[in-house]
């Protein structure tokens, strides 16, 4: 038998009623308390509760260019040689690699970037391309901050945000300022054509 389905406004008020339920099961408020929580987004889709990525954010609170301190020790990846494995001779033959040389040298590598050491963005790594993360990196999606670190013996690594601090911006005004001067350009290229 047919069955029509429900009117935007009937969707609303079910969705409002069972998050409003699930908080009092729970004991918390709604992420975006109110009806605008439960707003049918893109596409008429009704969001779950606890759907807070709805909202599109910044990829990064930091920018290429920035100076950052690490906060607190920070895990290098691949076992002390960084994002981009750095010396570990992947891809050369076997034969050509003294085993224990290698052995030797991976044991005296520096794991951890000490507290307070300074470094320079280089990279951002989205969210959506949480595949590129550091392999020691688990949990949910969130950007990664790509550091070169002012010490020469410390391999190019990804930290996460929440591990740096921010020390200075020396070229944030400059690119903007930039960036608004090139959408300036575009929009009078467009209007002369």
């Amino acid at each position: 038998m047919y069955k029509p389905l429900p009117s935007p406004q009937r969707r609303i008020a079910t969705a409002l009623l069972a998050s409003a339920a699930v908080c009092v099961m729970f004991g918390h408020r709604p992420l975006n308390g109110g009806l605008a929580s439960v707003q049918p987004g893109i596409y008429g889709r009704v969001p779950h509760i606890g759907d807070h990525n709805m909202k599109t954010s910044v990829s990064s609170i930091f920018r290429c260019g920035d100076r950052v301190k690490a906060r607190a020790p920070i895990l290098l990846s691949n076992q002390g040689r960084g994002y981009f494995n750095e010396g570990k001779g992947k891809g050369v033959p076997e034969h050509l690699l003294d085993l224990d040389q290698e052995a030797e040298e991976q044991d005296n590598l520096t794991k951890i970037i000490e507290g307070g050491s300074e470094g320079t963005v280089c990279g951002i790594i989205k969210k959506g391309e949480w595949a590129q993360r550091p392999l020691h990196w688990t949990g949910h999606k969130r950007p990664g901050v790509m550091v070169s670190w002012d010490d020469a013996n410390l391999p190019m690594d990804v930290a996460m945000e929440v591990e740096l601090e921010l020390i200075e911006a020396p070229f944030r005004e400059q690119m903007a300022a930039q960036r608004k001067n090139s959408k300036e350009k575009m929009r009078l290229r467009t209007m002369s054509d």
